[in-house]
């Protein structure tokens, strides 16, 4: 064999490891990328946990500063019908503004794990198309050698 021939085919099967290897890094950072989106979702779920403690606390302010006004103001708080009222409509809207993050969150949990699974795929997919270069690669060595000798 010559040794451009050897020379021709070794550079050939340089080029498709080095395709291999591309591949192998693509589907690393598309690991990463998802790791790194999972711990976002996990910090977002810790902050709408950290909101729902905050719109609950405010709500046991409310009632509390609420029987302080009814106290001082000489009313009765069980037979109060409008107290009763403002506590129910206090309530009615804690709820549905807890309902409303809850919601919230889910939708943002759901987006950030499409969002990982969207970016494992990528990986794959770019990982595959480099070892079908490396693959062609190695092909047009053979071919390529073959006219050579």
């Amino acid at each position: 064999m010559e040794p451009t021939t050897a020379l021709y085919i070794a550079s050939g099967f340089l080029s498709a490891s080095r395709m291999n290897r591309a591949g192998r890094i693509a589907k690393q950072e598309a690991a990463l990328t998802a790791r790194r989106i999972k711990t976002q979702a996990k910090q977002r779920a810790l902050i709408k946990l950290q909101e729902h403690n905050q719109i609950m606390s405010q709500l046991e302010t409310f009632k509390g500063t609420n029987m302080v006004l009814a106290g001082t103001s000489g009313r009765d708080t069980g037979a109060d019908r409008s107290f009763k009222k403002i506590q129910e409509r206090a309530k009615k809207d804690t709820a549905e503004t807890a309902t409303r993050l809850a919601l919230q969150g889910s939708m943002e949990q759901s987006n950030l794990a499409q969002k990982s699974q969207m970016a494992l795929l990528q990986g794959q997919n770019k990982a595959k198309s480099y070892r079908m270069m490396g693959y062609q690669t190695i092909l047009n060595t053979a071919y390529g050698a073959s006219k050579i000798t």
